[in-house]
This record gives C-alpha cells, sequence and structure tokens, in this order.
C-alpha cells in the first residue's frame, strides 16, 4: 500500500509522459498542492526554488521499491515511471484535475519557463534560490517581494 502523496508523486509522472527532471518533478508537484485540500507534501524556499524535502525522499524510496528510476534528461537527473504503475485513477478527482490543467498550461514549458513563473508567481520560493538572478530580473524580483 502507497501513501496518497507518493500516488500523486507517480500521477504526475504518469501524467507528464512518465518522465521529467528533477527540478521539473519539484515544481509541478508544487502547483498541484497549491490550493488542494489534502496535506500532501511542504515546501520550503530552497537553491532552485520551491523544494519538498518530503518529495525527494518519496522519489528515493520509490526509486528503491522499482516503480521509478533515476535517469538523466537534457543533462540534468530525472526518474522515468515504471512501464507497469498506473495510479492516475487512484487519485482525487480535484488533484486529478489540477493535474491535467496543470499538463494543459505548462507542458510547452522548458524547465527554466517553468522555474521562472513559480518565482514570479510565488516569489517567497524564491529567497534562497542560488539561480534567480539567471531567472528574473531583479524588477521582477522587487515588485513581487
Amino acid at each position: 500500500m502507497l501513501y496518497y502523496r507518493r500516488k500523486l508523486l507517480l500521477a504526475v509522472l504518469e501524467v507528464f509522459e512518465r518522465k521529467l527532471p528533477s527540478r521539473m518533478i519539484q515544481k509541478y508537484l508544487f502547483l498541484v498542492t497549491r490550493g488542494s485540500t489534502t496535506n500532501t507534501f511542504d515546501f520550503v524556499p530552497y537553491k532552485y526554488g520551491c523544494y519538498s524535502f518530503q518529495a525527494a525522499q518519496d522519489l528515493a524510496v520509490l526509486s528503491q521499491k522499482g516503480m521509478i528510476q533515476e535517469i538523466e534528461i537534457d543533462g540534468h537527473n530525472g526518474f522515468m515511471l515504471n512501464p507497469e504503475v498506473h495510479l492516475l485513477d487512484q487519485i482525487e478527482l480535484f488533484d486529478r484535475q489540477k493535474l491535467f490543467d496543470i499538463k494543459r498550461d505548462f507542458s510547452g514549458y522548458t524547465q527554466e519557463q517553468l522555474i521562472r513563473y513559480t518565482y514570479i508567481n510565488y516569489p517567497f520560493f524564491a529567497i534562497n534560490s542560488v539561480i534567480a538572478p539567471n531567472i528574473i530580473t531583479s524588477e521582477e524580483a522587487k515588485k513581487n517581494n
């Protein structure tokens, strides 16, 4: 039996063609959890913006269980969902709809564009970022703080 938050994490991969860079997993998961009634993951401002230590730990556990595997995607660390894993139907309707909305709205974004979006729209989570000066202008940073 899997915790709901791990099912949600796997569902993110399932919706996004079963593989994503680690940073994009964190950003998509962050966006899914905004406004959710289910308390699944806590996020903190970290080196690359919003980051969940729980999600990182869950990715390691899911990798050990063979449900996902670590891969390299365009020079970045990432994860790929095992082909036999299908959990989308076990996700609550609200969260599932949010996943599909996020896929519709952000699937064409590059990793940098997605990070930029989260920095501009959730500036608190960019306060400890080591890459923020390369992603947003100082005017954008000031405007949102």
